[in-house]
């Protein structure tokens, strides 16, 4: 695993916002919006989100988990999830030259059947992999668990 202390990053990776908002009788609208970029490398960042990855994982796919009461739980409802973006898609990823930053979003959709207690729940992103490129050498690369933390939405109200 490669740590995020690169000289001269703008912005390298920072989380711009949360949401949690109920719809319908049991549905749930979940974002989380962050910002990417280097000014010295180009960067390559996951447009699939897939539920129950670690931070670990190998897979390229942002991964995300539900939390009830402070436990990530992967059984309570289904989720559908992607990550939006206006950056280029290039060979089936979000694209950004170096020096250009860009905004990402999160959208998960859960469906709550048979409700539960919504009360209590919050989407987690679980796993946020990138794959940096200079000089024609790709670095892979992904965020820690005490980065992923604030990566979080707040619990519904």
């Amino acid at each position: 695993m490669i740590l995020l202390m690169v000289p001269g990053a703008t912005h390298a990776y920072l989380t711009t916002s949360q949401t949690a908002v109920p719809y319908g009788n049991d549905k749930i609208l979940f974002t989380v919006s962050y910002k990417f970029g280097f000014l010295n490398r180009d960067v390559y960042m996951p447009i699939s989100a897939v539920r129950g990855l670690d931070t670990n994982d190998k897979s390229g796919n942002l991964g995300y988990g539900v939390v009830v009461d402070g436990v990530i739980d992967v059984k309570i409802g289904s989720t559908t999830a992607l990550v939006l973006s206006s950056a280029e898609i290039k060979d089936g990823r979000y694209y950004l030259p170096r020096g250009k930053n860009g905004t990402f979003t999160l959208v998960a959709i859960m469906d709550n059947k048979p409700a539960q207690n919504a009360k209590n729940l919050s989407l987690l992103v679980t796993s946020l992999p990138f794959t940096m490129v200079e000089k024609g050498k790709n670095y892979e690369a992904q965020l820690n668990p005490s980065e992923l933390q604030y990566y979080v939405t707040p619990k519904v109200k």
